[in-house]
């Protein structure tokens, strides 16, 4: 399970210089169970995560 801090996906960092991780995930986290893609302005809801989806996609620690 790869994990990353919601203090690393606030919107400058996002904007300016994304962690790694999250750009291979094509920008996508998991934050409470939830796929959420950054869209350029800000994150939107994709689908609940999926078991495959915790292999792949970051998910979100405090």
């Amino acid at each position: 399970m790869i994990t990353i801090k919601l203090s690393e996906l606030n919107k400058v960092k996002m904007s300016v210089n994304p962690p790694e991780c999250v750009v291979k995930a094509d920008c996508k986290v998991i934050l409470n169970g939830m796929v959420k893609q950054y869209i350029g302005i800000g994150w939107i809801d994709i689908a609940p995560a999926t078991p495959k989806d915790y292999e792949t996609i970051p998910q979100v620690i405090d």
